[in-house]
């Protein structure tokens, strides 16, 4: 389960985004923002997307739409440098 006791990993950190069946060299570059989602509330979702993010795999859906339509399963991401905000082991 997610904890708040653990390490901080700074805003602003890069986070490669990309779906699975593409593969991970067709990531794109986002930029870590908020906490969300709650995992607690929503324990199958892994991150929240801007809408500039999300509009890259959401087909012809309107930008304003994309906050309550757009939702999509088989995404996985990379924190760029998160090593080093591990605990030494």
């Amino acid at each position: 389960m997610w904890s708040d006791t653990g390490p901080k990993i700074p805003w602003l950190t890069p986070v490669h985004v990309w779906r699975e069946a593409d593969g991970e060299g067709t990531a794109v570059v986002c930029q870590l923002i908020d906490n969300g989602p709650d995992m607690l509330v929503y324990p199958n979702h892994a991150l929240d997307l801007t809408c500039w993010a999300a509009a890259n795999w959401a087909g012809g859906l309107a930008i304003q739409d994309l906050p309550n339509d757009w939702d999509s399963p088989g995404f996985s991401y990379r924190i760029v440098g998160a090593a080093s905000f591990a605990p030494a082991a």
